[in-house]
């Protein structure tokens, strides 16, 4: 989850403190962005960096996906641990919301916590049905499209994403050794829904590598550290 946390760290510093503060673009596109590199070539350099930030972050999904997975999988309380995730992702809004967009609420999207907390609920419909009969088949692949429409719906950050990566470090759970390669063949056509996704098959580079060994700092460390790290950027933009 460390590496996971600093890969998102790093997307948020891109678009938070380089957009946001440095260029003053707070909330631009990526397609705005574009626009201003053409038309101005002192921007050139700090908006490319601020969009390779971003396409890096997307390296995270597959990690955070390959972590839901082997903790769900070993979740002695699973009860505890949606609470958990569902606290870290309302901690965690308005500290990501003031290092994104420098405003504390954003209307109509949700930070990528939250794509964390429904792909919690989704592992425990499929370890609920994990049976090979049609009917268990059906009611996964049902609860799999749901979480779909509910990410678009609450317009979560790459809550999508998300949800495919989750599925697929499902089913390659009993194959380890190709997790890493479909996981990035998964990775990569998640670019379908952000062109930032092309980036994304790195982060499955961790995941092949992966030994299987929990970590073992604090879980009260581990969940609250992303959000204690988004507001000091924020604070550390405030100066400049």
């Amino acid at each position: 989850m460390g590496l996971g946390n600093g890969i998102l760290t790093l997307g948020a510093f891109g678009q938070g403190i380089l957009q946001g503060r440095v260029l003053g673009l707070a909330g631009a596109s990526s397609e705005q962005m574009l626009e201003i590199m053409n038309a101005s070539g002192s921007a050139v350099a700090l908006t490319g960096v601020s969009l390779a930030l971003q396409a890096l972050e997307t390296c995270a999904a597959p990690i955070f996906a390959l972590l839901l997975v082997e903790e769900g999988l070993n979740a002695a309380n699973w009860k505890q641990d949606i609470i958990w995730i569902l606290g870290l992702a309302v901690v965690t809004e308005i500290p990501y919301n003031l290092a994104v967009s420098g405003t504390a609420l954003v209307p109509g999207s949700l930070n990528p916590v939250f794509a964390v907390a429904l792909c919690r609920v989704l592992l425990l419909f499929y370890q609920h049905f994990s049976g090979k009969s049609w009917g268990n088949r059906l009611v996964k692949a049902a609860v799999t499209i749901a979480a779909i429409l509910w990410a678009q719906l609450l317009s979560i950050s790459y809550g999508t994403p998300m949800v495919v990566l989750t599925w697929v470090m499902w089913l390659m759970s009993r194959r380890p050794n190709f997790r890493g390669f479909v996981g990035a063949a998964a990775a990569a056509l998640c670019a379908f829904f952000s062109p930032f996704f092309l980036a994304s098959p790195m982060g499955c580079l961790p995941v092949h590598l992966y030994n299987g060994q929990p970590s073992t700092a604090p879980k009260a460390v581990r969940y609250l550290i992303y959000p204690a790290i988004l507001l000091i950027m924020f604070l550390a933009g405030m100066l400049i």
